[in-house]
């Protein structure tokens, strides 16, 4: 399973920047700024599955509209 949610794009852009593989929860409101070209927040969601075993990825932070539209059709 893999989510995406999206912010509105702009110029200088900050996001939240986290990475758990626990839970949102442990995700802490630390604001980053993005760098030239990245140019929307993300918020994604990412498990595993296989064999017994399973892996979980809590992300947010500086992505492109781009690669967040492409992940989107992929999985709707």
């Amino acid at each position: 399973m893999l989510s995406f949610f999206f912010s509105i794009s702009g110029h200088g852009l900050k996001c939240y920047g986290c990475l758990s593989t626990s839970s949102w929860a442990d995700c802490h409101q630390q604001e980053i700024s993005c760098t030239p070209g990245l140019d929307t927040c993300a918020k994604v969601y990412f498990k595993v599955e296989e064999g017994g075993l399973s892996f979980t990825e809590h992300w947010k932070g500086c992505s492109t509209t781009l690669v967040c539209n492409a992940r989107s059709e992929e999985h709707t």
